[in-house]
């Protein structure tokens, strides 16, 4: 009986794996969280798991979180790119994404963001990110570091797909609307103006308008109308964005990166 026993417990705890595993295959999408560098307790990394998986699915666009104690000779910059290359990470056609590296073996970090990530992150962004991180990453506080990450990328995100909200279509039916309301706006104060002056008569000639013996003319000197000033062209804005790469896969990536 107890053989029984043991051969069926046994054998759920095999279904068990392989529905696991089937599972994982089925989702076919790489953890988020890889701490090779052991800076996260077991809570920890679940809940920021949890949490990155949620904000990812949420916008499709997919947040990671590595650590590492070398990058094995590479940059961080090309470690980081090679990472989000080469493990299947990104959202869509585009690959949208944004990867943050912390290396312990040098103590630095670096923002890898490909697709969507380069638009919605200007470089602005990402020093401001890099700079909330490694304030955090410095106090040796990688839990909250991790989680500002987070956090400030689906802000950055969430803000550059608002601003994107005002299609051409909205765009030409506020167009007409905004002429006829300053139409009727101009219109109004003019009509009443206009109704203010149906006493005066127009004169033909111009001396009509001079009063006689009033005018004096006790000086005499020239002004130019029109003169040529030189000045800097102001350089055009860039924009929204960021400055790019090639990484080694060929693909685009933006990208900052520090110590702490």
């Amino acid at each position: 009986m107890r053989k029984i026993s043991k051969i069926l417990m046994a054998g759920i705890l095999t279904m068990m794996m392989i529905l696991s595993i089937n599972v994982q295959a089925e989702s076919g999408h790489p953890s988020r969280v890889v701490d090779d560098a052991d800076l996260l307790e077991t809570y920890e990394e679940e809940e920021l798991l949890k949490e990155l998986d949620e904000i990812s699915e949420r916008l499709d666009f997919d947040i990671v979180v590595v650590t590492t104690n070398s990058t094995e000779g590479k940059s961080a910059e090309a470690y980081a790119d090679d990472y989000f290359d080469y493990n299947g990470y990104g959202m869509g056609d585009s690959y949208d994404g944004a990867l943050l590296l912390v290396n312990m073996g040098n103590r630095e970090w670096h923002i890898s963001t490909t697709g969507y990530g380069i638009t919605a992150l200007s470089d602005n962004d990402l020093d401001y990110i890099g700079e909330e991180v490694a304030d955090y990453l410095s106090y040796g506080d990688y839990a909250s570091a991790f989680e500002t990450f987070a956090e400030l990328v689906e802000e950055e995100v969430l803000d550059a797909k608002d601003g994107e909200t005002l299609e051409i279509g909205e765009v030409l039916v506020k167009i007409p609307i905004a002429l006829l309301i300053g139409g009727l706006i101009a219109f109004i104060p003019v009509t009443v103006m206009k109704k203010k002056m149906d006493n005066v008569e127009m004169r033909s000639e111009a001396s009509d308008y001079v009063m006689r013996n009033r005018v004096a003319i006790t000086e005499q000197r020239d002004m130019f109308l029109y003169r040529t000033v030189n000045r800097r062209r102001k350089p055009k804005d860039s924009g929204g964005g960021s400055s790019t790469h090639r990484s080694s896969s060929g693909r685009s990536h933006g990208g900052r990166g520090g110590r702490f």
